[in-house]
């Protein structure tokens, strides 16, 4: 709705019903959608042999390959892909608008560097800004946006399939963005392996000996 005096109307003679219907969605949907939601990057992390960790909820939701480890045994890595927002200041009050296309950010999976193995974030910045202009058009192909430094990979859910998965207690086909959303990282691998390799050599840096 455009007008937002006459969605306050609609809201106020309909109070009761958008209370309980705010209750049902942040208490019991979201919550049931983001448990299945960690379940398909769980899933996928196992059947690809790559790392991560996290929650919704919690700490941030990361993947990567276990080429990018520093240090294993510490959980220490030179990048990963977040799962977050793509503008963490802007926050929907369902989360699951922002999933669906309907919120004032989107979802998606951040490649976000290590600042501290890299020098620091002015540093990564810089080395991006000046060398990177054919990863850029590669990442670009694969469906990746860049902005400062980071390259992020959008995520969109029906909200017609989430109603049917919910319906039918079935997500599978309502989380396939995920899944195909994960297997462009793995295509996109190569691209950001040559991204680290380069930025260690240009800024000297010392990489680490993995046992």
């Amino acid at each position: 709705m455009n007008d937002p005096r006459k969605a306050g109307v609609l809201i106020l003679n309909n109070i009761g019903m958008f209370n309980e219907a705010s209750l049902l969605m942040s208490e019991t949907i979201e919550v049931e959608l983001f448990k299945k939601i960690e379940e398909e990057i769980e899933q996928w992390q196992e059947e690809n042999e790559w790392h991560g960790e996290g929650n919704w909820y919690g700490d941030r939701m990361w993947v990567c390959p276990p080429a990018w480890a520093i240090d294993r045994e510490n959980d220490s890595w030179k990048a990963y892909f977040e799962f977050n927002r793509e503008n963490d200041d802007l926050v929907d009050t369902f989360e699951l608008a922002s999933f669906c296309g309907s919120g004032r950010t989107r979802v998606g999976f951040r490649f976000t560097a290590t600042s501290a193995y890299f020098g620091n974030k002015r540093q990564w910045l810089n080395f991006c800004n000046r060398s990177l202009p054919t990863a850029a058009s590669e990442l670009q192909k694969l469906g990746f946006t860049y902005d400062k430094g980071l390259w992020f990979l959008p995520v969109t859910l029906s909200s017609t399939d989430l109603a049917a998965a919910y319906e039918g207690e079935d997500y599978a086909e309502a989380l396939q963005p995920i899944r195909l959303a994960l297997d462009q990282l793995k295509l996109a691998q190569p691209v950001f392996d040559e991204i680290i390799k380069k930025a260690e050599l240009v800024l000297n840096i010392e990489t680490p000996a993995l046992s």
